[in-house]
């Protein structure tokens, strides 16, 4: 990872506690699962922050890929992804099915190599709670 990358990356998560709304939205999904409470502004609002993840892990990802990265930075990229994935199809931002990268990303999250670690409780709570819930994406 470049150091203007990872410099962006550390701006864009201390932006959030600057701006207190949205550090606390941004709280009630990743740390409180408190999903039931969130209105359909505020999912709009972490789709958008989310489209950017996606976009940052599927850069890093695709440089790895092609020799421009260190392969271990990629695979944390798809580690990240996959974790995100649920989340993702939810919102309806997945990667396009079928793509190189949403292969990946299905391949990994289906290996013996994939574990949550430190996201499993959203990840469990998230997959969980969205099963019987219609995205605020869906017409």
């Amino acid at each position: 990872m470049t150091k203007e990358r990872a410099l962006a990356y550390i701006d864009q998560h201390v932006s959030y506690a600057a701006y207190e709304d949205f550090a606390e939205l941004y709280a009630r999904v990743f740390s409180r699962f408190d999903f039931d409470s969130m209105t359909p502004k505020e999912w709009d609002q972490i789709t958008r922050n989310e489209e950017a993840e996606r976009a940052r892990r599927r850069d890093v990802w695709f440089l790895a890929q092609n020799g421009l990265m260190d392969p271990a930075m990629g695979r944390a990229g798809l580690h990240e992804a996959a974790i995100r994935f649920p989340l993702w199809e939810w919102l309806k931002i997945a990667p396009v099915k079928d793509s190189t990268y949403y292969d990946a990303i299905v391949d990994h999250s289906n290996s013996d190599d994939f574990r949550s670690d430190f996201w499993v409780p959203f990840y469990t709570k998230f997959n969980e709670w969205s099963k019987d819930k219609k995205s605020p994406h869906e017409i």
